[in-house]
């Protein structure tokens, strides 16, 4: 709540969730004024759109994925977030998928796409060019440490989105 209570006027307060039961995301819902939803595990379309609150629905990208059908499935959410599949973790593991799997450019898809997984200041160009996201979604790819955002990367980061 603290960090919520700190932010600046009109920022995006979105809490993530991963296969969260019902009653905590209600609880968290009760204490916490989020805006957004973001749901990143094995959660169904019903239950994502059970809070009548805009959310993302994270889909772990590999090449059995049929994102048409999700983007159909998950059509209340205000946007898919495409990251790599990892069979031990549910998202944040740093790992690049194959981005000829989501190409905004070949498939129809009328939601928003945030590409995530491995993206870094290397990368973050070509993987616009590839796939032209409505956003692109980074965290260790900026980093000089584990969990240490590295302010020199951020930068290079933003000027090759540009």
């Amino acid at each position: 709540m603290e960090i919520v209570q700190a932010l600046p006027p009109f920022i995006n307060r979105v809490g993530l969730f991963v296969n969260a039961d019902s009653h905590f995301i209600d609880e968290v819902l009760c204490e916490v004024p989020l805006d957004t939803l973001q749901f990143h595990g094995d959660e169904t379309p019903e239950q994502c759109a059970q809070y009548a609150m805009p959310f993302i629905k994270a889909l772990r990208m590999n090449k059995k994925t049929n994102l048409v059908q999700m983007a159909q499935d998950y059509h209340q959410a205000s946007g898919l977030l495409l990251d790599a599949f990892s069979d031990k973790a549910y998202g944040g593991t740093g790992e690049q998928f194959d981005w000829s799997l989501a190409s905004v450019k070949t498939l129809d898809i009328d939601l928003p796409i945030i590409l995530a997984g491995g993206i870094n200041t290397e990368n973050v160009a070509d993987a616009i060019a590839q796939v032209n996201p409505y956003a692109v979604d980074t965290s260790s790819g900026v980093e000089s440490a584990p969990g240490v955002k590295d302010i020199a990367k951020i930068k290079q980061f933003i000027s090759n989105i540009r």
